[in-house]
Formats: structure tokens, sequence, C-alpha cells
């Protein structure tokens, strides 16, 4: 197990957390009751999210955390920037849809609402409470990059509070991007800085400006978005990006205040932001015509091919019912609303169906007399409706999908920066 048993083992005396160390090292470090990362597992992992987004140009991730009563993720802008959907993943495995709901695009903060999930303030985290920072005040980040780990901490110190533009100078500078370059925030920078719009031009400058934590811990692709916590376990801002100084080679990272998020939460939103929802077909197509293609061929192929084509509609519905386990544990999930609990039950059944419809088929087919009639109709009937079902629901409007941002005083441009991520 990547993870340590932080979450698995509540309250234990020891655990072992994965770190990023100042040269910017994965390790685990072993952290006892009393300790700094202790203590920060214990009353901030259920509070941390991973973040899934979809783009025309592929799928991304990174970090949040949850705020407001516990139904609102804070994340970068970066993050969610042009992103057509967004799943958020909870500390204990649930995944859920969510809607990009403000943006700042210039101090680079996103807050997300959350599908299906039900109000609880005890996974917030309270922005309200500030951490106490000086030179040297000791600090943990804490990002959740997507893969088998749950959680990376990143402690360090805090150095200075800088304006964006000394970050950047001390990473290289803008440069201008070379012919078939991916995409950057430097050639983004590059980009808006020599445009012949006088407002994308004062973005860039509002943008080197907002203001920056710079810390020595190290963050690693996804943990943009993260939390950042003081010594005293309080709120001290988000984390943005990690970078390697020109100079000397050395790694730091830089955090969004937590003044400057806390003006973001209590400010109303400069954009307005529109979702629709379509269905599974409208964005897979291709994926949900394969699916039901399958669904009818098993129960085809047994009939038509001999003696080893029997034991196929049990196969495949064995196989559909794999994922019987997950969809009960999103049904029983107390933090989940009744609307959500009631897709996943519907889930649950289409995997039983599958699963007992394959089976009796397969004993259908290789019967004769009374028990051949019964397994074919109980099978046929079973299976067939566990396929209309989630044929049914394939069609059928689920997914939030961004369709339009605008700002609000009317000007026609996008989000500084909305296009550009790796």
């Amino acid at each position: 197990m990547a993870q340590n048993e932080s979450t698995d083992k509540a309250g234990a005396e020891c655990i072992k957390p994965d770190v990023l160390d100042p040269t910017g090292m994965h390790v685990q470090a072993e952290a006892c009751r009393g300790s700094l990362l202790h203590e920060v597992v214990d009353s901030f992992a259920r509070k941390t999210v991973t973040l899934n987004t979809e783009r025309d140009s592929g799928s991304g991730s990174g970090s949040g955390f949850f705020v407001h009563d516990g139904r609102y993720v804070l994340t970068a802008a970066h993050v969610v920037n042009n992103t057509k959907t967004i799943e958020v993943t909870s500390n204990d495995g649930q995944t859920r849809q969510a809607k990009l709901v403000k943006l700042n695009d210039i101090d680079d903060l996103a807050l997300l609402e959350v599908q299906g999930i039900k109000a609880d303030p005890s996974r917030a985290v309270d922005i309200g409470q500030s951490s106490e920072l000086t030179k040297g005040s000791a600090i943990v980040g804490i990002g959740t990059p997507g893969s088998e780990v749950k959680e990376f901490l990143s402690p360090g110190y805090a150095e200075a509070k800088v304006p964006m533009y000394e970050v950047i100078r001390d990473a290289g500078g803008i440069k201008e991007p070379q012919p078939d370059s991916p995409p950057s925030l430097s050639s983004g920078l590059y980009k808006a800085g020599t445009s012949s719009d006088a407002k994308v031009r004062a973005d860039v400058d509002n943008y080197l400006l907002s203001p920056r934590i710079v810390t020595s811990a190290t963050a690693v692709p996804g943990q943009s978005g993260g939390l950042v916590v003081g010594s005293d376990l309080k709120f001290a801002g988000m984390i943005q990006s990690n970078f390697r100084r020109v100079k000397d080679g050395s790694t730091g990272s830089a955090y969004v205040p937590d003044d400057v998020v806390r003006d973001f939460v209590a400010a109303p939103s400069k954009f307005d932001i529109l979702y629709n929802r379509k269905s599974k077909f409208e964005l897979a197509p291709t994926a949900v015509v394969a699916e039901l293609a399958t669904d009818v061929g098993a129960p085809v192929a047994g009939a038509l091919i001999p003696k080893l084509g029997r034991a196929v509609p049990a196969a495949y519905g064995l196989f559909k019912a794999g994922s019987i386990v997950e969809n009960y544990r999103g049904y029983s999930n107390p933090d989940n609303d009744e609307a959500l609990k009631a897709d996943y039950g519907r889930k649950v059944a289409e995997d039983a169906g599958y699963g007992i419809g394959g089976l009796a088929l397969s004993v259908g087919l290789a019967a004769s007399g009374r028990l051949r009639a019964i397994g074919l109709l109980a099978g046929g009937l079973t299976f067939g409706a566990s396929t209309f079902s989630s044929s049914y629901h394939n069609v059928k409007p689920s997914q939030e999908v961004l369709t339009s941002i605008k700002r609000k005083d009317g000007d026609s441009r996008l989000p500084f920066l909305w296009d550009n991520h790796k």
C-alpha cells in the first residue's frame, strides 16, 4: 500500500506519511502522535480531495480541500481552467461530479460545488483561523496528486511574502516560447504580455503583482490547489506552484496567502458560469455503443457458439457485476445525498441483474427440458432488464458539462490564462 495507515487506522500512535523532502525526493517519514506531520494528517487528511478534469485537449489532475459547509471545494484556477467536466475524489475514495461556481483568474483561485454530497461542516477547513507566520515558521502543504498515494505532505519553512513576479524571476523569468513547445506559465504570460489588447496586458501586470508566500517546501505535479497549514494547525493558504531557482538550483513552492483566499471566498463572482447536463452517450458515444453491443452480444454468443459458448453469458455477467461492491459502498455512504444514493442503488441492482442473469442464461443453455426453459427465461429477463436500465441511463442527461463563462461586466474576453494549461 503506497499510503500509510493514517486514514486506515485512525488514532494510530505512529504513522508513515508520504513526504517530499527539501530536494523533492519522496520518502515515508515516521511520525508519531504529537509530531506536526502526525497532527496534520489526523486533522486534515479527511478534508483534502483529488481533482480529475477533462478538457478538449485531454485530462488533468490537481488537489483541493473542502470549505464552507463541506459541499464546496477550493482549488487553483489553473487546475480547472477550461475544463468541461470535473470529478472530486474524497479521502475515503468516493468520486463525485463538481461544478465551477467562482473563479479569480488573477490570484489563481477557484471554488467548486460538489454534486451529491451532504453538508457537513466538520469536513471543511476553517479558513477564518489564520496561522501566525513569520520568516522561518514551519508550514506543511497537503496535496493529492491522484496516484495510489492519498496525500503527499510537503513540510518546509516560510521564507517571504513576495509578488508573483519575484517567483517567476527566480525561476528564470518569462521567455518567448519555442515552436511546438508545450503550454507553460511562462509561454502563457509571454503571449498575454505581447497581446494587442491593453486589458489582457493589464491582467499580466495584476497577476505578476499578486502576492505569494515563498517556502522551502517542494511540491509535485498534482499538488496545485492543495492546503497549506502552519505549525499551529491553522489555515495558511493554498499551494499554487513549485519552482526551481536558476541561481542555485534549489527548489521551493509558492502558495496563495490565507487573506487572499478569504477575500476571494467572500467576494461576489466576476464571471457567469454556465453548465448543461449531457448524457454519457453525448460525451463518449463510441464507448456507449460498444458497451451496448457487448451486452447484447454475450447472450447471442452463448446461443450460437457450441459448448464453450454456453459459459460466455455467465463470464460476462460476473465481469459486469465486478463493480457491485464499489457501487454498494457508494449507496451506503452516509455522506451522499438521497439522489446520489438512489443512483448507486440503481447500479447495484444492474450489477446483480447482470451477474444473476448471466449465470441463469449459461445454466439454461447447458440444460435441457424445463430447466432450460426456466434458465433462459429468467436469465433473459434479468440480464435484459439490466441492459435496458444501463442503456437508458447512458442516454439520459446526467453529467454537468461547462458550456460558457462570461464576465459579468460584459467584456468578451475569457479569464486570464484560461487556455493556458499543460
